[in-house]
């Protein structure tokens, strides 16, 4: 006897969806060793699941207010892309 036909997933495919982030980083860490706290967040991303299309430092420079003893800060912006709902 043949079976009917196969009943579709019930598992909802996921669509990579494009995502910007921006990190506050400490601008001493960074001038030290760059390469290894921008592998950092590319670790803390793949945890996630993300993967990343573009990043690159933004503005070095003065906080408006401190943060754990620090003055100044580094963003770093970061283009990813990651499964998202909907």
């Amino acid at each position: 006897m043949r079976s009917g036909p196969l009943a579709e997933s019930a598992v909802a495919p996921t669509t990579e969806k494009l995502y910007e982030g921006m990190f506050l980083l400490d601008s001493s860490k960074f001038a030290s060793d760059p390469e290894g706290v921008t592998s950092h967040l590319m670790g803390i991303l793949e945890k996630a699941g993300a993967s990343a299309v573009a990043h690159r430092p933004w503005q070095d420079g003065k906080l408006a207010y401190e943060i754990e003893g620090r003055r100044k800060g580094l963003h770093y912006l970061i283009y990813f892309r990651m499964p998202g709902s909907g």
